[in-house]
């Protein structure tokens, strides 16, 4: 297929699903008003809107991509790099992370037109885009690598001779039951699979994988079924492996298993001269306490569900930052300004914050 025709069926399906959206966006701006009394909806319910949009785009595009496949003589680098530029361009975050935002302006503007003046920290309203754009990067992210991996599943089916290293789009690290640690390892991850081209490192059931997101979060997997494949024909060797997410606590414990204790900060152990030893450091005690104290502030504020449902998300993307051992001061300062004032929040706040 060629390029113009290739960007266009993209554009088109991008187009419908952005008219779906626009309709249910419209039904909530048709809901502001005033009778009496100055009426909005939620900004989170207003959020889901466009994070149910990422999803459907996923679907209609990985659907799209099949199509022109199928319809296409051969698939070459060419071909994988247009798909991967026009993707990467529709599912740019720039897209998505200010539409609450200009929502906002527009209630904001709506207001006025009453008389009436609307404050956004009155509706806790940086909290809810804080977890919006949380979850429009990691939307945004999964789609992506979404689209990748059934890409990758559809060409290995088809046998079609290319380079997989395009596809494989994350670096993880790999952590041995022994606690040995390969870092820098590319790899396409999904939610309950990950796949790597080649075999150069040896992974076993039970062995953890993790990967830095681009927006400070971190994900641990444990390996349920490594999958290892041979070469076969044009399709390189390498793992398909069948993987369990592991929560923050789950996914302390596990690294916690695997780390070789020693004396002194950051000790390690050398194996015939060559540093193997793995150096993972437990998230200081003092900020896990500060963590829970602010999930104990936010549940006994006079908030609505929905807003402690927001700021529950915001903490456990500061949580993740804390245990990635490498946290992002700027980043986290953002998210823990965007809490409600309400109880005692400010003043742990502050406490956290101290610690980096």
């Amino acid at each position: 297929m060629p390029s113009t025709l290739f960007r266009a069926s993209l554009a088109a399906a991008d187009a419908r699903c952005e008219e779906s959206a626009r309709e249910e966006i419209v039904s909530f701006q048709k809901s502001v008003g005033y009778d009496g009394r100055f009426r909005y909806p939620n900004f989170s319910d207003v959020g889901s809107v466009w994070l149910r949009l990422i999803k459907s785009k996923e679907s209609e595009f990985l659907a799209t991509i099949v199509q022109s496949l199928d319809a296409a003589p051969s698939i070459d680098e060419g071909l994988l790099a247009e798909i991967e530029s026009v993707v990467g361009e529709l599912l740019h975050d720039d897209h998505y992370l200010g539409r609450l935002d200009q929502f906002l302006g527009m209630v904001t503007r709506k207001a006025a037109s009453y008389g009436v003046r609307f404050s956004p920290e009155a509706c806790s309203f940086n909290l809810a885009d804080a977890a919006y754009r949380c979850g429009v990067q990691n939307s945004l992210r999964a789609a992506r690598s979404g689209i990748f991996r059934a890409l990758q599943l559809h060409i290995s089916k088809s046998g079609v001779a290319m380079n997989f290293s395009r596809l494989m789009t994350d670096t993880i690290s790999v952590i041995k039951k022994t606690g040995q640690r390969f870092e820098g390892v590319k790899a396409s991850v999904q939610s309950d699979k990950i796949f790597i081209s080649g075999s150069d490192v040896l992974i076993e059931s039970g062995d953890l994988i993790q990967r830095k997101m681009s927006n400070g979060g971190e994900e641990t997997f444990e390996v349920i079924d490594p999958g290892f494949h041979e070469k076969f024909h044009s399709i390189p060797a390498g793992y398909q492996m069948n993987v369990k997410k592991l929560g923050i606590p789950e996914a302390q414990q596990a690294l916690n298993v695997t780390t070789i204790n020693m004396n002194g900060h950051g000790a390690r152990v050398y194996q015939n001269s060559t540093d193997n030893s793995t150096n993972i450091i437990t998230a200081n005690a003092d900020a896990q306490e500060y963590i829970k104290a602010l999930r104990d502030a936010i549940q006994g504020a006079n908030l609505q569900p929905a807003e402690k449902q927001a700021a529950g998300e915001v903490i456990d993307v500061v949580e993740g930052q804390i245990q990635s051992g490498r946290p992002s001061k700027p980043v986290v300062s953002a998210l823990l300004a965007s809490l409600p004032q309400a109880a005692n929040v400010a003043t742990i706040v502050t406490s956290l914050l101290s610690m980096f």
